[in-house]
């Protein structure tokens, strides 16, 4: 069973390839109903980590109450963040031991500032584990900023440094710029199949065998260690749950109300890469 929540869908990055960026789902802040639904979730997924995602997660007006409150209930808990200075400046107030995954986005960090995001990670206190780093592929230039996000950790000589991976930039519905980003998702498939790449770089999974579809494009790309977020349509016994507090099927959703299947408009419910994108 694999339990996400997205507790927030605002960011405080601004990313041009955010598929979310649109739509605002304000957040449950009553800290009565957050305590019930956090109840709810452990009782039913006592032997399961919530996946805790946005957004950016901490945003949330109540987070430190949400994660202190799923601690104090033994509930095994991972949260995807930007890893910003708000974030980690809300990070460090929480008193709890926290497991975090960290997305880190090549066009909203220079170079110049994602040293100082790698210093500053380096220096967390013991209460934060690290899981992995995503680094988002957006491009062939994103090859040059990954190994400078490897080779900075190895610096400080971090056993990070061997769980960075690159994360795929994902189409569910037509976007900006969508031919640009259908050639760099492309990209990434060819990439991730070469392994005079994959000798130097590693590319985000997910375990095949959780998929519950026919979605050839994602079973093509993924096929290892990670779960992709946000589409529970295409795995076996996977709740997603909304800022709202209620389940819904798309984490891509046209709209923020929207609870039922965007077919005519995602291309997992085609099947294969040549009828998605051709």
């Amino acid at each position: 069973m694999n339990v996400d929540w997205e507790v927030v869908t605002k960011c405080n990055y601004t990313c041009k390839y955010c598929e979310i960026k649109d739509t605002i789902v304000k957040p449950v802040e009553d800290e009565t109903v957050l305590r019930n639904f956090i109840n709810m979730l452990s009782e039913k997924y006592s032997n399961t980590s919530i996946y805790i995602f946005g957004g950016e997660p901490f945003l949330h007006p109540k987070i430190k109450f949400i994660l202190e409150y799923l601690y104090s209930l033994n509930q095994e808990f991972l949260v995807q963040t930007n890893c910003s200075n708000y974030s980690m400046n809300q990070m460090e107030k929480i008193n709890i031991p926290i497991n975090i995954a960290i997305s880190i986005h090549p066009e909203m960090l220079s170079l110049k500032l994602l040293e100082n995001q790698l210093k500053k990670i380096n220096n967390f206190n013991s209460n934060i584990n690290v899981n992995h780093i995503a680094v988002m592929y957006t491009g062939r230039s994103s090859l040059e900023y990954y190994l400078h996000v490897v080779k900075g950790l190895e610096k400080y000589n971090s056993p990070l440094s061997k769980k960075v991976y690159f994360h795929p930039i994902s189409k569910h519905r037509p976007v900006d710029n969508e031919a640009d980003r259908l050639d760099k998702l492309r990209d990434f498939i060819k990439l991730s199949e070469n392994s005079a790449f994959t000798k130097v770089f590693k590319f985000e999974k997910a375990d095949n065998g959780k998929l519950g579809c026919g979605a050839k494009l994602w079973e093509k790309m993924m096929s290892g260690e990670f779960i992709i977020k946000g589409k529970p349509c295409i795995y076996k016994n996977y709740i997603l749950y909304g800022p709202d507090l209620k389940s819904y099927t798309c984490g891509y959703r046209k709209n923020p109300t929207d609870n039922i299947c965007q077919y005519k408009v995602c291309p997992l419910a085609y099947g294969s890469i040549d009828t998605i994108y051709d």
